[in-house]
């Protein structure tokens, strides 16, 4: 079932949804709200998950969906979609009733909007894209030097157990003891906040919610393997 976000506000004139696994027509792997397309799911069961989304949030439009790459391409929305489905791990607007999405299952989906409402942007942020410079990316596009953002649910330290080639590439702070020597568990989303203040974003929310700790209400590719997707939706009007 998804939720409209109602801990913070953005702007008056932005909207934003998290839609989580509750409550949709998908079976076992992907049971139930799964809105991916790629991840093998019946092609009938997403198409109705995502329509009965756009119902219940009274979606302005068909959201832009993205064929994501862990990446760091972020693409502007400056239209209605033509069909084609982009390659990127973010996008962002300027123009009204234009629905940012990014689908998840242990990345963080970050949405970010200027406080005046002028633009918005969500951004697909597993530690490839991060690492890859997708938060930089992003925050060049925007015009606006007064943000806020949200991070949303994702996979958090506390289970997202990496190898010790990891340590190579992001700080030591973002690293706690693993279960053995070979491993080490990192804080993404602490290492996505702190890109985000670099970056000159003072207001930050982050939820908080692990995938797997909470994965009776959202899905976990690190737990379950084969799952389903769920999304952060974000637009803005007049």
């Amino acid at each position: 079932m998804p939720e409209q976000l109602q801990s913070w506000e953005f702007a008056e004139n932005v909207f934003a949804a998290c839609t989580n696994r509750i409550q949709g027509y998908s079976k076992s792997p992907y049971a139930e709200l799964n809105l991916g397309y790629h991840v093998g799911d019946e092609a009938e069961w997403v198409r109705l998950n995502r329509l009965q989304v756009k119902t219940q949030l009274a979606l302005p439009t068909e959201p832009h969906w993205l064929n994501q790459v862990h990446g760091s391409q972020v693409i502007e929305i400056t239209k209605v979609g033509t069909g084609m489905i982009p390659e990127a791990d973010g996008s962002y607007t300027t123009m009204v009733n234009e629905v940012l999405a990014i689908q998840v299952a242990d990345c963080l989906p970050i949405l970010i909007s200027a406080v005046n409402g002028s633009e918005i942007m969500a951004l697909h942020a597993g530690w490839r894209s991060l690492q890859a410079g997708i938060i930089q990316q992003g925050l060049s596009r925007l015009g606006s030097n007064d943000l806020r953002a949200w991070i949303g649910p994702g996979i958090r330290q506390c289970h997202f157990e990496v190898g010790l080639e990891l340590y190579k590439v992001f700080d030591e702070t973002y690293f706690c003891p693993g279960d053995d020597a070979q491993h080490l568990n990192l804080d993404l989303a602490g290492y996505a906040a702190d890109l985000l203040r670099k970056g000159g974003v003072t207001d930050i929310i982050d939820t908080q919610i692990c995938t797997v700790c909470c994965n009776d209400t959202y899905f976990s590719h690190r737990l379950e393997g084969p799952t389903g997707r769920f999304a952060a939706l974000l637009w803005k009007a007049n």
